[in-house]
């Protein structure tokens, strides 16, 4: 079923706070359109106080709530999140919210936890089975990533982000560009060519686009200075390409590809 366009409004609806107590596995419903019973679960190594002075709360709900609005654009107005519970740990101290009576961590579809020795601070989602179609176990996002902009240049907006991780988590999707440090989905590919008998290489992005992307690489520890390069050219662990959002105004990508286009 289509939504009205004055149905939008569902979307701004409050996400609501709980604190978990008995762990069982939450069930997520779509109800005229409207995704109720997420779960968005602090995990319990997170530190309270830590969490209170990065106003982690408010930047959680901020961020489903723009995720809300991609997700109902992406999807030509046919889904977005109507109600969104935050599990708070046990532990904390906070208790002006009402308590949780079936959620646990483990049963957060969207986890926060502190960064991955693997992706770091950037946003993914846990897809055990490798086909399409199959649901993922969970997304991860960062307190870092949540609170920190500087974290959002390294790895792209929030309302994106949550997006398309939800659209893996909930119907099983894939990336459409590579990973930092995998050695299977790199960020760059190597292109050979060869010119009057000469034969070269280079290192191009690993994405997807309807033409040529315009841009530059940067190292995502400094934002402003160029990429370190190894042998043959090959950009290091660091490197990220940044599109110039000036040069692509023709540029359609999918979600899918991260990159921070104006047509995706």
């Amino acid at each position: 079923m289509a939504l009205s366009p004055g149905a939008l409004v569902l979307y701004m609806a409050p996400i609501f706070l709980s604190i978990a107590t008995t762990p069982t596995m939450a069930k997520v419903e779509l109800i005229n359109n409207g995704f109720e019973g997420v779960v968005v679960a602090i995990s319990p190594t997170i530190n309270e106080s830590q969490a209170m002075e990065m106003n982690l709360l408010e930047a959680i709900k901020q961020a489903m709530k723009d995720g809300s609005q991609t997700l109902f654009e992406s999807t030509q107005q046919r889904v977005f999140f109507r109600k969104v519970d935050i599990l708070i740990p046990y532990s904390w101290n906070i208790t002006q919210f009402e308590t949780a009576v079936s959620y646990g961590y483990r049963e957060g579809h969207i986890r926060v936890e502190n960064s991955n020795p693997i992706y770091q601070d950037q946003p993914y989602t846990q897809q055990v089975k490798l086909e399409c179609g199959a649901p993922g176990e969970f997304i991860h996002l960062t307190p870092d990533y949540l609170s920190d902009e500087d974290q959002v240049k390294a790895w792209g907006n929030r309302g994106k982000n949550i997006a398309t991780e939800w659209a893996k988590f909930r119907w099983g999707i894939f990336d459409e560009l590579g990973y930092a440090n995998d050695p299977v989905y790199p960020l760059f590919y190597q292109v050979h060519s060869i010119v009057e008998g000469v034969s070269s290489s280079t290192y191009e992005p690993n994405f997807c686009a309807n033409k040529h992307v315009k841009g530059k690489t940067i190292d995502r520890t400094t934002l402003n200075i160029p990429c370190k390069y190894g042998h043959y050219g090959k950009p290091d662990a660091n490197c990220r390409f940044q599109p110039d959002l000036e040069d692509n105004q023709e540029v359609e990508s999918s979600i899918l590809n991260y990159l921070p286009l104006r047509n995706n």
